[in-house]
């Protein structure tokens, strides 16, 4: 059966993922993260697309860019394909790395801006994979705050102007979420992940 169309999508910016084949990892270990973090780059720079903010968790990706449509299409058929090749070849795998093509959800406004990039950055400490957002080494936020050196070219200048300075941005990646009562949705307890 073919696969449906992709949704005209419109706007500049965007919340982007991808997940594992049947929620597989996508990184078995930090080689397979760098290999993808350099694809990234590789991707964006080759098509134009701006990273704004990233995060690898174990079974897949978020990002937030800013992009036409058809340049974050070709930026994510390079990086989806390209890892996947790579990744299969080095682990002996065969058949798809990934579920699905990627998801990609325009974001309208600076409240939506705001809270997607805090998402992204809060993603794997809310999943339990880390105490919090600071300490985890595979998310563009230590880059953004510039406590480490940047992997990749990252337009972290675009993500503290959502927020008006380095330091607001950090205050509001690591506030409570105001949306999130206790109880309500699973905040800290990490997903089995195979």
């Amino acid at each position: 059966m073919p696969r449906r169309p992709r949704s005209a999508l419109e706007g500049e910016w965007f919340h982007v993922g991808a997940r594992g084949n049947d929620g597989r990892r996508i990184y078995v270990d930090d080689e397979d993260r760098i290999e993808w973090v350099r694809r990234l780059d590789d991707a964006c720079s080759r098509c134009g697309v701006r990273l704004v903010a990233f995060d690898l968790l174990p079974n897949h990706f978020h990002l937030v860019v800013r992009a036409e449509v058809k340049a974050l299409s070709q930026a994510m058929h390079l990086l989806q394909g390209g890892y996947a090749r790579w990744s299969n070849a080095r682990h002996g795998r065969r058949d798809h790395l990934f579920g699905d093509r990627y998801w990609a959800g325009p974001i309208k406004d600076l409240e939506h801006r705001v809270r997607a990039i805090r998402y992204v950055l809060r993603n794997a400490a809310r999943a339990g994979i880390w105490a919090s957002p600071t300490d985890d080494p595979w998310s563009s936020l230590r880059m953004t705050l510039g406590s480490e050196e940047p992997l990749l070219a990252l337009d972290a200048a675009a993500a503290v102007a959502q927020f008006g300075g380095v330091d607001e941005l950090l205050a509001f990646v690591l506030a409570p979420d105001p949306r999130r009562t206790p109880g309500t949705r699973r905040e800290t307890t990490a997903r089995t992940v195979r």
